[in-house]
């Protein structure tokens, strides 16, 4: 579903938005999150599984940190 979001507007290529910090109790008031806004340049911390990597590293599929295509 995120390839095919990317596809259907070069606008939605790189399109981010909500919080940092996911508020579970009150979920349906923030569903996007609270805090402080996610950027391209927010740092996703990746306890050991991988090397750290920021939003615009991982915010596309095919981009070089990440490598895989959904079948759609």
């Amino acid at each position: 579903m995120w390839t095919a979001w990317q596809l259907h507007s070069p606008l939605n290529r790189d399109a981010i938005g909500g919080g940092i910090d996911q508020d579970l109790n009150n979920y349906d008031a923030h569903p996007l999150g609270t805090g402080t806004p996610v950027t391209k340049d927010t740092i996703l911390y990746m306890a050991g599984v991988g090397p750290d990597a920021t939003v615009k590293d991982v915010i596309s599929t095919t981009g070089g940190y990440l490598c895989y295509i959904y079948a759609m």
